[in-house]
């Protein structure tokens, strides 16, 4: 990181040419600049040893060859050098100041005028103090980011354009850096089921973090997977952004679900008169119970609009969630097994529901 002194060459062959100057500088930034004074040309390759400096000051009292050689050494090491140079009426019309030197922020002052010179030297002081201050934050947050053995992934609050990622991230999605950046998670199709992101969006809004859930994904193969993650409402590069944070649980996921249902065959056995099932007419889009659901449901063969008198009696909470599982169903043939919770005219229940 640079110094955090911004660094001014001076070239004065008048030696207190530009003491007044100085002196007033001195009272606001005597802590953030340096003066480094340039005696001969030769002196520069040893001034700028340190490091680039921000800002040089001259005046056109030296041949044109000389002030070609000047801003030549100064730009080889400095190249975003700014360059402010007086020159009276006679150096004006005796030198090429600002012409044929190909330099880009140079700015030509009278003779005797400092104020504006000042000012733009304080604002490049202060340029250079918030630089610093920034990049010092951004080198600290990115090494934490790169370095976490945790899936980590930066997107845009409500654009979902990724922002950024990390060596983790790269690695279990399969995908590159070059596939992601300049991209949207939903033109990747990186969520399996977007309004599940849109939910998290929206209790962000309420609370700055969410310390873990799971989220379904899909790598670049198109592989589904879980992500476990917490998930934080960030500023990001001035931007309103979330941050992922998390692992993959896939296999640990599946490994439990797998382990789950075969002890829980011998439960369900123990437990014929609460078991029921369904099954989904995929061409009508009709949904048929067994005797056993319409008791569970405490629904009647007579309700008119059968299935929407399904979904009414699922708690509000968890309607949403059951819908667009169903919908997965229809779209994808995907297995599934879920707990929701029922209001039946005994109260609320916890329904475990699963299709194989």
């Amino acid at each position: 990181m640079k110094d955090q002194k911004t660094r001014v060459l001076i070239f004065d062959v008048d030696r207190d040419y530009f003491a007044p100057l100085q002196k007033e500088l001195n009272r606001e930034f005597r802590k953030s600049i340096s003066w480094l004074k340039l005696s001969s040309l030769d002196d520069v390759p040893q001034k700028l040893k340190g490091g680039q400096a921000e800002i040089l000051l001259t005046h056109a009292g030296i041949n044109p060859s000389g002030f070609k050689r000047l801003f030549d050494l100064t730009q080889r090491k400095s190249p975003g050098l700014v360059v402010l140079v007086w020159a009276d009426k006679t150096a004006r019309k005796n030198y090429p100041v600002g012409k044929g030197f190909g330099i880009e922020n140079m700015m030509v002052f009278n003779t005797g005028e400092f104020t504006a010179a000042a000012q733009i030297i304080r604002l490049e002081i202060e340029k250079l103090a918030y630089a610093n201050l920034y990049q010092a934050s951004e080198e600290k947050f990115e090494q934490i980011f790169n370095q976490t053995p945790l899936f980590s992934l930066i997107t845009g609050f409500e654009s979902g354009l990724i922002l950024a990622i990390n060596e983790a991230f790269i690695q279990i999605t399969g995908f590159t850096r070059e596939e992601l950046f300049g991209h949207t998670t939903e033109e990747l199709g990186l969520w399996e089921n977007p309004q599940e992101i849109d939910r998290i969006a929206r209790k962000l809004q309420k609370e700055p973090k969410i310390e873990a859930i799971d989220i379904n994904y899909l790598s670049r193969d198109k592989e589904n997977r879980i992500f476990r993650a917490a998930v934080e409402r960030i500023d990001y590069l001035g931007k309103e952004a979330m941050l992922f944070s998390g692992e993959d649980v896939t296999a640990r996921v599946l490994f439990e679900r797998a382990a789950e249902r075969n002890h829980g065959d011998l439960t369900r056995a123990q437990k014929l008169p609460h078991l029921g099932n369904w099954t989904l007419d995929l061409k009508t889009d009709s949904l048929h119970f067994s005797e056993e659901l319409y008791q569970i449901f405490g629904l009647s063969h007579l309700e008119g609009d059968f299935q929407e008198s399904y979904y009414v009696r699922i708690h509000p909470n968890d309607r949403e969630f059951v819908r667009n599982t169903h919908a997965n169903v229809k779209q994808k043939f995907k297995p599934f097994d879920i707990e929701f919770r029922i209001i039946t005219p005994d109260g609320i229940v916890w329904m475990d529901s699963y299709v194989i």
